[in-house]
């Protein structure tokens, strides 16, 4: 199963009773909700940076194991190659080019220039007209290009992620999330994140880091949850969405603009925008935006 299985950890800092990760999206929030601002200011914690090195299989924990499809990642170069994992303080110091910041990652020349390229998209880099100087120019944004080279892993097993949307304008944000739900169809995608509005965004909080404990959350009953998504031939999917347990009111209408909006209602907000993603996917739907609210009680 295509799962992220941790079982009993104990750390120098941290502690974790058994928990699975299954395919979709997790939301960590760290420090615990009582003390976090709606903002996407990254709050690094020594706990949560020995969580993250010990679930992507960097440093052996004290007790317990971390398997990723049944298999442990700690010592073992072909797992840990399929684990997609963004942490911005790993990157070397700012003034690097982009070509010294993947030097000690040893990329094939395809991957450096996937990433260069990417990572132009989300505004990490300046844009350049000679594919040969995109490697050569300095990183705007460690962020942006520490997420460049986690959405460019090969066939990733496990996306681990500390808050992916800091310093990312609002196009390159509603990229992001795209792919992360689109990625959420297959495989664990665990977000860490100090940010109430980003974990609004991705469906809501499951699991809190205090005190080295992570642990479950209650979860709300959502009460006036909605998604509009924009784009073009949405017309094909919204009679497949209507029949969704998920939904509760569906509407299309066409833009000013001649694109095709549809407007849901929802309790379930997650496993709703995983069914538009998966059968925009499947049937060839260009979607351009999604937008989401949701009130919680």
């Amino acid at each position: 199963m295509n799962s992220l299985h941790v079982e009993e950890l104990d750390g120098a800092l941290i502690r974790c009773v058994s928990r699975e990760f299954s395919p979709g999206i997790h939301v960590v929030l760290s420090p615990s909700p009582a003390s976090l601002q709606a903002c996407d200011t990254a709050i690094t914690s020594p706990e949560k940076q020995e969580l993250f090195a010990i679930l992507s299989g960097c440093v052996k924990p004290r007790r317990g194991k971390v398997l990723l499809r049944g298999r442990n990642p700690y010592g073992s170069p072909e797992i840990r190659s399929h684990i997609a994992s963004l942490f911005p303080d790993e990157l070397a110091p700012p003034g690097s080019t982009l070509r010294e910041q993947l030097r000690p990652l040893k990329l094939a020349p395809a991957r450096e220039l996937a990433i260069a390229r990417l990572a132009q998209r989300l505004g990490a880099v300046r844009h350049s007209a000679s594919e040969n100087l995109e490697l050569d120019i300095a990183p705007l944004d460690a962020q942006a290009l520490a997420l460049s080279i986690a959405l460019t892993t090969n066939e990733p097993w496990l996306m681990l992620l500390d808050e992916p949307l800091r310093n990312l304008e609002a196009s390159a944000r509603s990229f992001v999330l795209e792919a992360l739900l689109h990625l959420a169809l297959d495989i664990p995608v665990v977000v860490f994140t100090a940010s109430l509005s980003l974990a609004e965004r991705l469906g809501g909080a499951s699991l809190e880091l205090h005190a080295g404990n992570i642990r479950g959350l209650p979860q709300a009953a959502c009460v006036g949850c909605s998604v509009r998504a924009t784009g073009i031939g949405l017309r094909a999917i919204s009679a497949e969405l209507s029949r969704r347990p998920t939904v509760r009111s569906l509407r299309l209408e066409v833009t000013d603009e001649g694109l095709e909006a549809l407007t849901l209602e929802t309790r379930e907000l997650e496993p709703l925008l995983l069914d538009i993603i998966s059968l925009a996917l499947s049937v060839g739907v260009r979607l351009l935006s999604l937008q989401t609210t949701a009130e919680k009680v």
